[in-house]
């Protein structure tokens, strides 16, 4: 009885506690949720207001893009170009000499890429490269560098992303994983092109790294072999996935291969196959390492079921990655882990679950978020809006205390409330 009437405050306090709390934001986005039908330009509008108030340059820039990327949803796409280009002026004049500046620029050239502006998106990618020239050999610098590869192919220019990608060291680890992302990154733009050849081709280089690459590597360009209504090829492709994955030493990626090629069958409609995968991939969760792991891999599937349709079978997962996060004895862990299965319940539509979730995540600094539980809060909107539910959405939206989360949350509220296909997006701070 305690544990509902807790579930049941949390809820009061998402639903109807925006009057106590709403900013300024929150007030144009009671202005926009009065109206019964509610309008997408009303929420860019908010969103714009919401931008100008950001005070932090980083925060500023990452709520540009999110801005951006709205608009262009809705069809802005030249504001959301104009949008970018202003942030990458902004940037040019507080350059810095470090790898703060290289970073805003690979930020820029992807988000520039992904509404489409694939001219600018290669420009700011040639102005990347360099700066990073002079810039000390690093992992991150490496990481930057190889989104870059998907702006250039999506422009049309193969040989440079190739250029790139060769360039790429693979001396350790850290290396050898970027690599192995963005030859994978690489491969998947250019089955969304349609040029399944060359994906083909690209996938076979990926020797270094996470043998988990090769596997997602395939299943990526699987789906897009789906939507270019080449069956044959998906098969193949998730066939040769699924034979990969029992090969891997830890469970945790084990899952993670055979997650994605049960996204593979339900994005073609063979549910009985994506359900025999989805139930291979809750099984071999349980053999990951470390609770954590577990908790996390489960929920992950959870949100594989959902992007699908599959309500009923997420959440019975999500009971059982709850169940073993409360076994995770590191409290910092404890809180990602509860924090990552909060959002996956909102997706799965269980929201009086993802509330009660909510008072085990922190209002603390984790990684690049101001706030763990602003982050759980934005995914509890989007979960809202992937739903139907925009006016709860937005309710969450505008209890938001953190800049940046608060115009995350507003942004994929709007894409999905276009987009209701639009799948969850990796959950990664």
């Amino acid at each position: 009885m305690k544990t509902l009437l807790i579930i049941f405050a949390l809820l009061a306090t998402v639903l109807i506690g925006v009057a106590s709390k709403a900013s300024d934001a929150g007030s144009d986005l009671n202005a926009c949720a009065a109206e019964r039908t509610i309008a997408t330009s009303c929420l860019i509008d908010a969103a714009q207001k919401l931008l100008v108030v950001i005070g932090d340059q980083q925060d500023k820039l990452d709520g540009t893009i999110e801005v951006a990327l709205a608009m262009s949803t809705a069809d802005r796409r030249q504001e959301a170009e104009d949008m970018l280009t202003g942030a990458w002026k902004r940037l040019a004049a507080a350059a810095s000499a470090d790898i703060s500046h290289l970073e805003g620029l690979s930020a820029l050239a992807v988000a520039a890429k992904n509404i489409g502006s694939y001219a600018v998106g290669s420009r700011i990618a040639d102005e990347a490269i360099a700066f990073a020239e002079p810039l000390e050999n690093t992992p991150k610098k490496w990481d930057l560098l190889g989104k870059l590869a998907t702006v250039y192919v999506a422009g049309g220019n193969v040989r440079a992303a190739g250029q790139l990608i060769e360039q790429m060291p693979e001396s350790d680890y850290a290396y050898a994983a970027y690599k192995a992302r963005s030859i994978r990154e690489m491969a998947a733009q250019l089955a969304k092109q349609d040029d399944f050849d060359a994906a083909q081709s690209w996938i076979g280089r990926i020797t270094m790294g996470l043998p988990y690459y090769r596997a997602t590597a395939r299943t990526d360009v699987a789906n897009h072999a789906i939507e270019a209504s080449n069956l044959a090829l998906a098969n193949r492709l998730a066939a040769t996935a699924a034979a990969m994955a029992p090969t891997f030493e830890n469970g945790y990626f084990v899952a993670g291969a055979l997650r994605e090629v049960g996204e593979v069958f339900g994005a073609s409609g063979d549910h009985e196959q994506a359900l025999s995968y989805f139930d291979r991939a809750f099984f071999e969760a349980q053999l990951a390492p470390s609770k954590q792991e577990m908790a996390r891999a489960i929920s992950r599937v959870a949100t594989g079921l959902s992007d699908h349709g599959y309500y009923q079978q997420a959440s019975q997962y999500l009971d059982h990655s709850i169940t073993i996060a409360n076994e995770i004895a590191t409290e910092n862990l404890r809180s990602w882990t509860m924090y990552e299965i909060a959002g996956s319940a909102a997706y799965a539509g269980e929201f009086e679950l993802a509330a009660a979730l909510l008072q085990h995540v922190p209002d603390t600094p984790f990684s690049a978020t101001q706030s763990l539980r602003s982050s759980a809060k934005r995914d509890l909107a989007w979960g809202f809006a992937k739903h139907g539910k925009l006016h709860e959405a937005l309710a969450v939206v505008s209890e938001i205390e953190t800049k940046r989360e608060q115009i995350q949350a507003l942004s994929r509220v709007i894409r999905v409330a276009i987009d209701p296909k639009m799948k969850a997006l990796p959950r990664y701070l």
